[in-house]
């Protein structure tokens, strides 16, 4: 008899009938069984051999064969348990007792009416949820050496899921300053019937900017009771703050929306809104270009000229497509006010932290000095200078380029001498930042030595090259600049000249 984990294990018959054992002729042989200690969390690894036995003599206050007055109770032989693993099925023998009253004594290391681990009941928990039937789920369970699953294991699997979803479905939301509803349709079985039902989904924007989704919920319709219910479960759990819905002109969403977030500005979702001018389109023409021309006058930057292309494009469609034309002057007016509206205070907003951000940067001498290169800005500057913190950290001002990322990986192996792209070591918003500072002096910058010098590898190795090395050296004269004291210089006697790029 084997012991595994503190408990006896005993062998097992297969479905063919023949017994099997720990060895290297079954389903768990040497290198599977320290697969299945080092994996099977439900059988906690780091109990040791012989941990149930001294937990059963823990449990009757003596020791093995002793006899005391404060003795609990008595040994009673073991009841066989058979436990799905990663590595696969294991029998075992669980450590049994009689004698006492109270709660009955049940090895920690194994867990009270479950026959598979965890990290197996996880397993089929997921394939549940994605859809796999259970005799796939049980063939795929034995390619593991797990002999058999049945229904009621995999609902009791996917109960594990249950806890979770209801936390989840059930959490405090907080301040929502955006708000996107929809509601896709999905197959269910219903009363014994298959049939559409609507999957009523929040999802939310708050003051971190970051979007997730709130909460979801099945209905038979999207009529406003199913709405309006939905949208009051998200106030109930702490939604406020609520300055701007986005959705589809559904009846029963836009009376749910009106009765319980009112105050609120409403856009109409831009894809149906695409979508419903395609239908009112008369032919297949007009049906692949309505999309791209609604873009452009919701891309326009202001509210005039929003109208004036909106103007020019009901005009070329009067004639032609009178019915689309009328639905254009109904319906994307309204559109257009409530986006540019937003957008104009995100930009007012966005200008806000520009000016902080310039503000700052004038404010460190460091980046002041940065500053002074062509194609640095404020965002650059202090980039490179929170990212680096400290320009002692470097003994060489060449050691920023392969701390950022920015140089060629290398596999060497005997003759093998491969050079590749860029490690991407480091902080990406750094090496992002002299990324785009490189692009700027490419292009736009004034000239100066760097850009003589960036413009000449380009010849001999391409644009995309030349950007990523000028990347690399801005950050290494940047550096020696912040180290130094010293403001950028155009020429430099030892550099190429302008006139030679």
């Amino acid at each position: 008899m084997l012991v595994f984990h503190g408990v006896a294990t005993r062998p097992w018959r297969t479905t063919n009938g023949q017994t099997k054992r720990y060895s290297g002729r079954g389903p768990l042989g040497t290198a599977d069984r320290t697969r299945a200690e080092r994996h099977c969390h439900g059988l906690r690894p780091s109990v040791r051999a012989g941990d149930a036995r001294r937990e059963r003599e823990r449990f009757f206050g003596a020791g093995l064969y002793e006899r005391t007055t404060e003795r609990r109770g008595y040994a009673n032989g073991y009841k066989p348990k058979r436990i799905d693993t990663p590595a696969g099925t294991v029998a075992v023998d669980v450590p049994k007792t009689a004698g006492h009253d109270g709660t009955p004594f049940y090895p920690q290391s194994l867990e009270r009416g479950r026959r598979s681990v965890r990290a197996v009941m996880l397993a089929m928990a997921e394939m549940y949820v994605k859809g796999v039937s259970t005799r796939e789920a049980e063939s795929v369970m034995r390619e593991f050496g797990i002999e058999s699953l049945s229904s009621s294991q995999v609902s009791r699997a996917a109960r594990l899921l249950d806890d979770e979803l209801e936390a989840w479905r059930t959490r405090e939301l907080g301040e929502i300053k955006y708000l996107i509803l929809d509601a896709p349709y999905e197959k269910m079985r219903h009363g014994g019937i298959v049939r559409d039902a609507a999957v009523l989904s929040a999802l939310g924007i708050g003051p971190d900017e970051r979007r997730r989704v709130l909460g979801v919920s099945v209905a038979l319709s999207e009529a406003e009771v199913h709405w309006r219910a939905f949208l009051e479960s998200l106030q109930a759990r702490g939604m406020r703050g609520v300055e701007y819905v986005v959705s589809d002109d559904h009846a029963g969403l836009r009376a749910a929306r009106r009765a319980v977030l009112g105050g609120a500005t409403w856009q109409r979702c831009h894809f149906h809104l695409a979508r419903n001018g395609i239908h009112h389109s008369p032919n297949l023409a007009i049906r692949k270009r309505i999309g791209a021309e609604l873009r452009a006058v919701w891309n326009a930057g202001t509210l005039a000229k929003a109208e004036t292309a909106l103007a020019e494009l009901v005009t070329a469609y009067r004639d032609t497509a009178p019915k689309l034309a009328a639905w254009l002057e109904e319906n994307v007016p309204v559109q257009m006010q409530a986006l540019l509206r937003v957008r104009a205070g995100l930009r007012a907003e966005l200008a806000g932290l520009e000016r902080r951000l310039r503000d700052l940067a004038k404010e460190d001498a460091a980046c002041r000095l940065m500053m002074t290169m062509p194609g640095v800005g404020p965002v650059v500057a202090l980039t490179v200078k929170s990212a680096i913190d400290d320009p002692g950290r470097f003994q060489s001002s060449k050691d920023v380029g392969p701390w950022a990322g920015l140089t060629p990986g290398r596999y060497q192996s005997g003759e093998v001498d491969v050079v590749g792209a860029i490690t991407r070591a480091g902080d990406v918003g750094l090496r992002t930042a002299l990324y785009q500072a490189a692009t700027v002096m490419m292009h736009r910058g004034k000239l100066s030595w760097l850009k003589a010098w960036g413009l000449q590898v380009a010849r001999r190795r391409g644009t995309k090259r030349a950007v990523v090395a000028m990347a690399r050296r801005i950050g290494v004269v940047l550096h020696r600049m912040w180290v130094d004291g010293t403001e950028f210089r155009l020429t430099r006697p030892d550099a190429p000249t302008c006139a030679a790029a």
